[in-house]
């Protein structure tokens, strides 16, 4: 049973990861409205062979001239960084709505392949640092692999680590380690 319920657990958390792994892949950038957020034109009826389509992840779309003029774009190793405009101009403390893909006529390259080639900023890596704080924890494969370890000759409950050596210790010993458990349902009768 206990077998059993680990690979249940590990089997919906790969499905879980896969599945939002395959949606962030095929999501692409959908711009909240037809026009350019600067000059106000139509993106598709402007044809200048110059001029490039940018849409953000935040939904604003602009051609890329018009992003020049308003100094949204810097060239750093041969490629083009967009800021978006809008985003910038509102929110002057923070929170950059930033694009490395440039969605040329008809082709568009993958957020996620941009992405991986750019550097984060530290505005960026504050953000993330705090998305890590506000997440840290027990994964379920650490407490399942804890159960495993318990299981394997010895008797259920904490693990008999030395508490010296912090890397080996047991989640169960750690002092700030909670379950968040569940009262079972009511059930009326």
């Amino acid at each position: 049973t206990l077998l059993e319920t680990t690979t249940s657990l590990l089997n919906h958390d790969l499905h879980w990861s896969l599945c939002n792994l395959r949606a962030s892949v095929t999501r692409g950038l959908t711009p909240k409205q037809d026009y350019c957020c600067i000059c106000l034109q139509q993106y598709k009826r402007r044809q200048e062979t110059s001029d490039e389509i940018i849409v953000f992840s935040c939904g604003h779309l602009y051609h890329s001239l018009c992003l020049l003029s308003k100094e949204c774009g810097l060239e750093t190793q041969g490629l083009m960084r967009w800021t978006c405009y809008k985003c910038n101009s509102s929110n002057k403390a923070g929170k950059l709505c930033e694009s490395f893909s440039e969605l040329k006529k008809g082709s568009s390259t993958s957020l996620a392949q941009a992405s991986s080639e750019s550097a984060l900023d530290p505005q960026q890596i504050q953000a993330f640092d705090q998305l890590c704080r506000l997440y840290r924890g027990t994964s379920r494969l650490a407490l399942l692999t804890e159960l495993s370890r318990s299981r394997g000759g010895e008797r259920p409950g904490p693990l008999s680590v030395s508490q010296g050596d912090s890397a080996l210790s047991s989640v169960f010993q750690n002092e700030n380690f909670q379950l968040h458990l569940a009262p079972p349902p009511f059930a009326e009768e």
